[in-house]
């Protein structure tokens, strides 16, 4: 649990560093070389050093990832990312108007709202 409290601090600094290449080197770190579980929070801090970095599209993919690995396992969900991926998708549909896009906020739409 200390590694996750310390991959989302560094992955947040990076994010308000504006350095995104950073953050995606220390998730791979973490990921890749020491093998860490991470959880809802570090896909969280992960998908926000992305907006920051006005990669919006981006954000909304890590938060797709979350929701496909960690989040049914977790017990208490994260209601923040809820939120963070709906405000995504919705800054990528605005900047797209693609139908896909579209239906992707829906579907986030749908899976938010009985949480929030």
């Amino acid at each position: 649990h200390d590694v996750q409290i310390v991959c989302s601090a560094l992955i947040n600094i990076a994010g308000q560093k504006k350095n995104w290449r950073r953050a995606d080197d220390l998730w791979h770190c973490f990921v890749n070389v020491f093998g860490v579980q991470l959880n809802s929070i570090c896909y969280n801090a992960y998908a926000k050093s992305h907006m920051l970095c006005g990669r919006p599209h981006v954000a909304a993919a890590k938060l797709d990832d979350m929701f496909k690995t960690v989040w049914y396992h977790e017990s208490a969900k994260n209601t923040k990312a809820v939120i963070d991926h709906m405000q995504a998708l919705l800054i990528t549909y605005h900047s797209s108007l693609s139908a896909h896009d579209l239906e992707q906020l829906r579907v986030a739409i749908d899976r938010g709202t009985p949480l929030l």
